[in-house]
């Protein structure tokens, strides 16, 4: 049986990577990508809340009667991290309220459905994938590694 607390509680860890990477990365770098192939660090790390609202509306669709307005291309850190925060928020708040519903929630742009457990395990290995590329962007450019990391991952 899926169990939604042990959810929130491992894709809240994993949401304090992202925030702690967020922190560590110094302003100016926030429009730059690693390579022409990969997004802006800004863009990756919006997404993470996009992320989150995209399933929300595949999953509770008409029922969100919230929504929130996606920071600007030159928005600060405090900024994204607001967003990223409250979407995340919202996600939690909103997943909790709708559970059990036992609905097949998610066709992910036509390639497979997804019930609400396989759904929520999809989201945390999309954040990891951007850790994975902001991770690479933080080593190119010799930016220091978060402890978290260090002490997570054993990254130096």
């Amino acid at each position: 049986m899926f169990d939604l607390d042990h959810f929130q509680k491992t894709f809240s860890w994993y949401r304090k990577l992202s925030l702690d990477l967020l922190n560590q990365i110094p302003a100016k770098y926030l429009t730059e990508q690693l390579s022409t192939r990969s997004l802006s660090l800004r863009i990756q790390f919006v997404d993470l809340g996009d992320m989150e609202l995209r399933v929300l509306k595949k999953t509770v669709g008409k029922k969100l009667l919230h929504t929130i307005a996606e920071p600007s291309k030159n928005a600060s850190k405090k900024e994204i991290t607001d967003y990223i925060n409250e979407c995340h928020k919202l996600f939690l708040k909103e997943v909790k309220k709708n559970e059990g519903n036992g609905e097949t929630c998610c066709n992910w742009y036509g390639r497979m459905k997804f019930d609400l457990s396989e759904t929520l395990t999809f989201l945390i290995a999309h954040e990891a994938m951007h850790h994975g590329e902001i991770l690479a962007f933080i080593q190119a450019k010799k930016i220091p590694m978060p402890k978290i990391f260090k002490d997570t991952w054993g990254f130096e």
